[in-house]
């Protein structure tokens, strides 16, 4: 199986979404806001990308893993996302689904991407290496959001589970 990625639909979809929260959030920079959409998007590792993390975990509760809170990235304040991830979490669906997740060695983010087809789950194990899937019913509670209703990759049919704290 190969997704069948398509850059310019996924960036039109991003852009719109972006559009959106910069309407919807006019006291947040829409330059702000792009840059943490679209390093979902592209996989970013980045600041972008542990920006959300540490604001997922803020917002929700989450458990963080220790390298992302030990100040070498010098994220501080992370109010601004917050506000954006509160926003993407109203466009979700209100009902719990099944979704799968190709095991990758990231797991335990406050954010994750898992899918809605066992067949993607099973393309991102094998690109992973591990070939395990795992399936799990989320409650719309623990989805922030998905490809469907906001962000997130078309062609992976993504959903992006916050994964609240254990303790």
């Amino acid at each position: 199986m190969e997704l069948n990625f398509d850059e310019n639909v996924e960036i039109e979809r991003v852009n719109e979404l972006i559009a959106d929260a910069s309407y919807e959030l006019d006291s947040i920079d829409p330059d702000y806001i792009e840059w943490l959409l679209s390093a979902w998007i592209s996989d970013d590792q980045g600041n972008a990308g542990i920006a959300l993390q540490l604001a997922a975990a803020a917002e929700f509760g989450c458990d963080v893993p220790a390298w992302l809170t030990d100040g070498r990235h010098g994220i501080s304040d992370v109010s601004d996302a917050q506000a954006v991830l509160r926003w993407l979490k109203a466009l979700r669906p209100a009902r719990e689904m099944v979704v799968y997740r190709g095991i990758s060695g990231r797991e335990g983010l406050p954010l994750e991407s898992w899918t809605e087809d066992r067949e993607i789950a099973e393309f991102y194990a094998e690109r992973n290496g591990s070939g395990i899937v795992v399936e799990r019913t989320v409650s719309a509670d623990e989805i922030l959001t998905t490809w469907r209703s906001g962000l997130g990759l078309k062609c992976a049919e993504e959903v992006i589970v916050i994964n609240r704290r254990k303790s």
